[in-house]
């Protein structure tokens, strides 16, 4: 684990603590591009998170590049936060992405959990999409997975008012998932939320 922090003051309980799994990919920067204008607050900490994997050949070679390769990832990532002021750690790991980035999230406590992903065609999904499944599945944590839309509609200057829709019904899980929004993503004072309710017809 690497603290980026610039200060090894000790760090007071933010807001929130989100975790974001970061890559080198397009999806992951288009969904930290999105996260920073839509989601994260000036109060909150970041756990980045990136999770990299070694072939058997040639394995000490290639885990010592992978390893390299990973901390520039994380550094790079750890440089935008602290041009925005906002509190950071960086985790590297070894391993499968969905149990390493669930364990990642567990052991910093974090509320939320951001991926981005890149699928747009079934075959896509196969390959990618599952992938987001699985942490989804994994994280004992809210995860938010971030993709792209046609028109990347706030993807670098945040919209005000904010449009959540947050499907409703009489299960335990539609009432969690309200009061995690209410108390961790809502705000009162610029968002509008739109409560989808889907009859299962007669």
């Amino acid at each position: 684990m690497h603290d980026f922090n610039k200060r090894n003051a000790p760090i007071s309980r933010p807001s929130r603590t989100i975790g974001f799994a970061v890559s080198s990919s397009q999806a992951s920067q288009r969904a930290w591009t999105w996260a920073l204008a839509n989601v994260v607050a000036p109060t909150d900490a970041i756990v980045l998170i990136n999770v990299w994997n070694t072939d058997s050949v040639h394995r000490q070679r290639n885990r010592k590049a992978n390893r390299e390769a990973s901390l520039l990832i994380l550094s790079k990532f750890a440089a935008r936060c602290c041009r925005r002021g906002l509190r950071c750690i960086a985790v590297s790991v070894e391993g499968s992405a969905p149990h390493c980035i669930a364990e990642a999230t567990n052991v910093h406590a974090c509320d939320m959990l951001i991926i981005g992903s890149s699928s747009k065609t079934i075959s896509n999904y196969a390959m990618i999409g599952s992938t987001c499944d699985k942490v989804s599945l994994a994280c004992s944590c809210p995860v938010m997975i971030v993709r792209k839309s046609s028109k990347d509609v706030g993807a670098v200057l945040r919209v005000l008012p904010r449009r959540i829709f947050i499907k409703v019904d009489k299960t335990f899980d539609s009432l969690f998932a309200f009061e995690w929004a209410a108390k961790y993503l809502i705000s009162p004072s610029t968002d509008e939320i739109f409560l989808v309710c889907a009859s299962s017809g007669a």
